[in-house]
């Protein structure tokens, strides 16, 4: 349905130019909101993957570590007391 007076046109002009507007304020909502949730989710699995890395071991994990240091070097790990020098 084309306008037929002059300012029937100049109305629908203005009424396309505000809905454009508003559409292009939504999108570009929209794409704050994508990329904000995108970044949070980003760093929320990296810094999920440093503290897996960085935790330490539950228990039974560190005796099996443990172990395993001992087989590589068992003089340097070992758990031997100390004994006060002889005077």
């Amino acid at each position: 349905m084309e306008p037929k007076t002059p300012q029937q046109r100049a109305e629908y002009l203005e009424q396309l130019q505000r809905e454009t507007k508003k559409n292009q304020k939504a999108y570009q909502k929209k794409l704050i909101g994508d990329t904000v949730r995108r970044r949070y989710s980003e760093l929320w699995l990296r810094k999920k993957s440093y503290k897996e890395r960085t935790i330490a071991p539950a228990p039974e994990d560190a005796k099996a570590v443990e172990r395993d240091i001992t087989m590589i070097a068992p003089a340097f790990y070992t758990k031997a007391p100390r004994t006060a020098p002889k005077p």
